[in-house]
């Protein structure tokens, strides 16, 4: 099946006090997703999550061998947080001026999710609630597959 990605770069906002995430905007073109996100409203203390869905070029069902588990699927998001300084939104770093660790997560959609549902707004949502919170799999040699928001909504 021919993956097709809509709308590659989504905008999430999350707010830690009240542990709730909502949409801000998408698109295709990062500057044109920053032109639409001047004027929503965006708290001190909110964190904005952006995620890319990329296509995994490499990703074949069929292949087997050591480490091809990793590639788990045939999209890939992967998560940046920022928060606001100022006037302007700058990337989460921890006390130790690294970038934020929850910046380097990543979930792939397996080719089953994907035709029997596509890309969804929901689980990207859950998604992007799970990576603010740092509870996506965490191990290294883990597939990081999207069925794993199904097991922590339980």
């Amino acid at each position: 099946m021919k993956v097709s990605i809509k709308n590659k770069i989504f905008m999430f906002k999350f707010s830690p006090e009240k542990n709730t995430i909502s949409k801000m905007v998408e698109g295709n073109d990062m500057k044109k997703v920053k032109n639409k996100l001047v004027g929503k409203k965006i708290g001190l203390k909110d964190e904005i999550i952006k995620i890319k869905l990329s296509h995994v070029s490499s990703f074949d069902p069929n292949k087997t061998g050591n480490l091809s588990y990793l590639t788990g699927g045939t999209v890939k998001i992967n998560f940046k947080m920022y928060h606001l300084e100022g006037k302007s939104l700058k990337a989460m770093r921890n006390k130790m001026n690294d970038f934020d660790i929850r910046t380097s997560q990543f979930v792939f959609i397996t080719l089953e999710h994907y035709e029997k549902h596509g890309i969804r707004l929901s689980d990207l949502k859950d998604v992007a609630l799970l990576a603010a919170q740092n509870k996506l799999e965490k191990r290294l040699t883990a597939p990081k597959l999207i069925n794993q928001i199904y097991k922590m909504k339980k």
